[in-house]
């Protein structure tokens, strides 16, 4: 899910955002931190004309943290900036829905009764919900009124998401543009034709002036070779002993609520088991890690060496790189952060002990290579591929051009599609029918391929870039969709289209909401 978003960037702070809001009252009930009230600390910025107290802004980056790692899993760390908008973006939201909407006392208290969390035996216990907030140190009032803001907004995006409509036209025209199909023959000119062409052409020039253009895309960061020792989450299972039952029993007893079916029920531990034990042996490794940081630190600040620490624990001392100050999580390593730290640390010391709930660490770094635009002959050969592919795909183009010319002309004596293709040796391809975003059987995906639905039966294309090469199509046929596959999947289809629209007009009412609340972050962007 994750690698999708990033992959997508457009998409990222609407997908966030939308994301945060379908789990905001849900998890009230399960994030661990303190709900406290607030002191007035140094501010995080101001939104609205008024300052954020940065205690206030740290709360909702927890919360939505947290509320993103309870249903997904650990955060990879490219997604921190985003999380921090998507906090600002809460914040946003709960002044937006304060001015517009009213939850009563009564709405408030309807809630929480309905929370298995809060019940004995099905019916909503007073004294245990009381218990509930003080352990999460809060306070029932200060609780409820966290509640009663969460309502707010949810409220407020219901009210958005009726604002949007969705007309007969519109469904069947998406409906339209989604399975429409055309059913076409083509001929392919595979560029591999003119890779020996291509390399022929090339000269020393070339390639020296493909150099100097690209310096900026050539530069190449600093890298480091680092050392490290701990243990990820991953390595604690492997040293994992079995589990008590009296444990097992201890954590199911106070989780309850997480193995709560959708009527609220809870069924017995052995229903669960395997969820309690992977559970518990979550919990149990995420505290050794923890251990382990606390243990790491104490010996690096009691003076041991990098090499006594780990000897001292049988850590094995193992070492990645070079590696870029960006170059990722290592995986069953050390996280993205914690890379970025070892850039912070002179060659050969430590770092502090470094934890996440996937690992803890210490870090050495023991030799750089400084940032740079490497020489040309370390380049030159792989300049030499790019430039031979771009010249060959540009031949095979060109001579798909010719060729078309030469297919039009022998159509205008009479002949047809694939008769002029015989006529000139060419090999014809007839895929089967496709859609505008499917690939075509044998082609992959053709980048300019919508284009073709807005030609007419009996047209003949412009050569059009594909993965093999350049290809030139006929359109045999327009295959319109099934109006009673409409009507089979109309409802499925009306709810997915209505969503995606919900989706854009959401997207540009946080947009507008973000301008009218004059965000000014006095925050350091998340790494």
């Amino acid at each position: 899910m994750f690698q999708r978003i990033l992959r997508s960037k457009h998409r990222q702070r609407i997908v966030l955002w939308l994301l945060v809001i379908a789990v905001v009252v849900p998890m009230l009930l399960f994030f661990q931190g303190s709900l406290g009230g607030n002191s007035p600390g140094n501010a995080a910025g101001v939104i609205f004309g008024r300052t954020v107290p940065r205690d206030v802004f740290q709360q909702e980056y927890l919360f939505t943290h947290a509320a993103l790692e309870r249903q997904f899993g650990e955060l990879p760390e490219e997604l921190a900036p985003l999380v921090q908008q998507q906090a600002w973006d809460r914040l946003i939201l709960r002044e937006v829905a304060r001015k517009r909407l009213r939850v009563t006392d009564a709405e408030v208290a309807g809630y929480l009764r309905k929370q298995p969390a809060f019940q004995i035996d099905g019916r909503f216990d007073q004294a245990l919900y009381e218990r509930w907030a003080r352990g999460m140190g809060s306070t029932p009032r200060v609780f409820e009124e966290r509640v009663r803001d969460d309502l707010r907004i949810q409220g407020l995006i219901e009210q958005l998401n009726a604002e949007v409509q969705l007309t007969e036209e519109e469904l069947r025209a998406a409906y339209d543009e989604a399975f429409t199909q055309l059913s076409t023959a083509l001929f392919l000119v595979k560029a591999s034709a003119f890779d020996a062409d291509a390399t022929a052409s090339i000269t020393e020039e070339d390639l020296r002036a493909a150099y100097d253009r690209q310096q900026e895309a050539l530069r190449q960061p600093a890298t480091r070779t680092i050392d490290y020792i701990g243990l990820s989450l991953a390595d604690t299972w492997k040293l994992a002993k079995v589990i008590p039952t009296e444990e097992l029993q201890a954590y199911y007893d106070a989780h309850r609520d997480a193995f709560a079916k959708e009527d609220g029920t809870v069924p017995p531990m052995a229903e669960v088991e395997a969820m309690v034990s992977q559970g518990a042996q979550e919990a149990r490794g995420r505290a050794q890690l923890a251990d382990l940081a606390a243990d790491l630190e104490d010996a690096r600040q009691e003076g041991q060496t990098f090499d006594e620490i780990a000897a001292i624990r049988r850590l094995p001392v193992r070492s990645t790189g070079p590696v870029a100050r960006n170059a990722g999580d290592i995986p069953n390593g050390p996280r993205r952060a914690m890379i970025e730290e070892a850039f912070e640390t002179p060659l050969g010391a430590m770092t502090r002990a470094l934890e996440t709930p996937g690992g803890a660490y210490l870090l050495r770094p023991t030799s750089e290579m400084p940032a740079g635009v490497p020489p040309f002959e370390e380049v030159n050969e792989s300049l030499r591929q790019t430039l031979r592919d771009t010249r060959a795909r540009e031949r095979a183009k060109a001579r798909a051009l010719e060729l078309r010319e030469q297919v039009i002309a022998k159509r205008q004596e009479g002949f047809t599609f694939q008769e002029s293709c015989l006529l000139l040796s060419l090999e014809l391809l007839q895929p089967p029918p496709f859609t505008r975003k499917g690939p075509m059987a044998g082609l992959g995906r053709v980048p300019d391929a919508d284009a073709l639905f807005g030609l007419q039966p009996g047209d003949v294309s412009q050569p059009l870039d594909a993965p093999q090469g350049a290809i030139v199509v006929f359109v045999n046929e327009r295959i319109p969709f099934d109006p009673a596959q409409l009507e089979r999947d109309r409802e499925a289809f009306r709810a997915r289209l209505l969503a995606a629209k919900q989706q854009a007009h959401l997207n540009d009412r946080m947009a507008q909401f973000r301008q009218d609340a004059r965000l000014k972050s006095f925050l350091e962007p998340a790494k």
